[in-house]
């Protein structure tokens, strides 16, 4: 696990939470730290070991995978 404060934390939580209230399949980034620390929060249960209905059910990718994926028409 990354280790992060409280405070960055909670933003995180905050912003999973904007976007699992918008109902999308995916959450596209650019920028490789936003990638590797939403994708750390989502994922903290799971490597926890603990037993738990999948929070944020939606994809965290980067902008060139995204692409990629539309290129190869794998979206």
């Amino acid at each position: 696990m990354m280790n992060c404060n409280d405070m960055s934390k909670a933003l995180r939580t905050f912003r999973l939470a904007e976007v699992k209230a918008t109902g999308v399949d995916m959450l596209v980034t650019s920028y490789p730290n936003c990638l590797a620390h939403l994708n750390c929060l989502k994922h903290e249960t799971e490597r926890e070991g603990q037993e738990v209905e999948r929070e944020y059910d939606f994809e965290i990718v980067d902008l060139a995978v995204f692409l990629g994926r539309l290129l190869a028409g794998n979206e």
